[in-house]
């Protein structure tokens, strides 16, 4: 996106330049009426192409953000986990409880 985002800052120089140039020529008193227009005409093309890029921009942005929503969606819960201890203190044992609804290996609580 960072491509796009630099052909929208340099459209947007060339607009400027082109609306500097503009606001000379329609001072000037000798001004050829068509380079006047053939100014405007051309701010407009920069205006347009501004106009699609930005539009593609927040299109991509729309696409990212619906892409995440949807793979949180899809995402499964992580199961609840208990820590226990053995019913010997040097064996610490880590147990999943409702694990998928199963446990491979199961270790009795201590009381």
């Amino acid at each position: 996106m960072s491509g796009i985002n630099n052909r929208i800052e340099s459209l947007r120089t060339k607009h400027k330049a082109a609306e500097t140039s503009l606001k000379e020529l329609q001072n000037s008193p000798g001004a050829d009426p068509l380079t006047i227009a053939g100014v405007k005409k051309y701010k407009l093309q920069l205006k347009d192409e501004i106009a699609e890029l930005e539009a593609r921009l927040a299109s991509e942005a729309e696409l990212v953000e619906a892409k995440k929503t949807e793979m949180a969606a899809d995402e499964e819960p992580l199961p609840d986990v208990e820590i226990v201890q053995a019913s010997a203190p040097e064996q610490t044992a880590f147990v999943a409880a409702e694990c998928y609804g199963h446990m491979p290996n199961p270790v009795e609580k201590a009381a």
